[in-house]
């Protein structure tokens, strides 16, 4: 009965993020990171390497634009080792609060230290691997323009 459960779950949690009206343990919180990839050296960096990533903390609010709205907990930018960008909310879906935040072990994986959830990046998902918890890690809206790598919540 609870491995029933578990994969209803599971197959509900991927049907809502494959949808526009994605609903998130983590709140609807202003989401807006602008980054010129070809004049920053880090992002530049990040920009051609596959499998790398970036983390954008709340904490380190005063050396960042005023026009940069990081989410609930900060934003996690994954270049998968496909190819592909992928941003997250680093607040831990399970923990649902804006100081539990997730930690990246690699391009590869991210661990809450609260409730020691791990999650798979490398697919660009953010799915939770266990089972401590049920949701994604929070997914937010990639696109490269030019020059530009933004990340929005729409």
């Amino acid at each position: 009965m609870r491995s029933r459960r578990l994969i209803t779950a599971l197959v509900l949690a991927t049907l809502c993020a494959c949808n526009d009206n994605y609903v998130s343990s983590i709140p609807d919180t202003s989401v807006y990171l602008n980054l010129n990839i070809m004049l920053d050296s880090d992002y530049f960096t990040f920009y051609n390497a596959p499998g790398s990533y970036l983390t954008f903390t709340l904490e380190n609010s005063a050396a960042r634009p005023v026009t940069w709205r990081l989410g609930y907990g900060g934003l996690l930018l994954v270049h998968t080792l496909a190819g592909e960008f992928h941003a997250f909310d680093m607040a831990c879906p399970k923990e649902a609060k804006r100081t539990v935040c997730v930690t990246v072990e690699d391009a590869m994986f991210a661990t809450c230290a609260s409730c020691g959830e791990r999650y798979d990046l490398s697919s660009g998902i953010g799915n939770p691997t266990r089972r401590i918890g049920t949701e994604n890690l929070r997914p937010y809206r990639t696109r490269v323009s030019g020059n530009y790598l933004t990340v929005t919540r729409d």
